[in-house]
């Protein structure tokens, strides 16, 4: 069977939120961002985990590296992001993309 993931990419971000937002308010803003997202050319699949107080992880995998970065080249403009992009404490976001090497479903 063709690995199909061969050229995908994962891109990671780490951050936090600023202060005083709650993870509700924090959830509820990611819920509106996800039909930008979902609507990326090469979207496959978006996790976030994380809690108040604590460092989030957003894990979006996609088709190519190309694919990841038009979608953050669109991203500060896209419709419904704006407040999720508001709840992150920009000084502590580090984001990263790797190329995946092995897929278990």
């Amino acid at each position: 069977m063709q690995d199909t993931t061969q050229n995908h990419v994962m891109e990671t971000v780490l951050f936090k939120l600023k202060d005083g937002v709650t993870t509700d308010a924090f959830l509820k803003a990611a819920e509106a961002s996800v039909t930008y997202v979902e609507n990326c050319s090469g979207f496959i699949s978006r996790r976030l985990s994380g809690a108040a107080g604590t460092q989030w992880v957003e894990t979006i995998e996609w088709a190519s590296l190309a694919d990841a970065e038009a979608a953050s080249a669109g991203l500060a403009a896209a419709e419904g992001i704006g407040d999720f992009l508001a709840a992150v404490d920009e000084t502590s976001v580090a984001m990263h993309h790797t190329q995946v090497q092995l897929s278990l479903r």
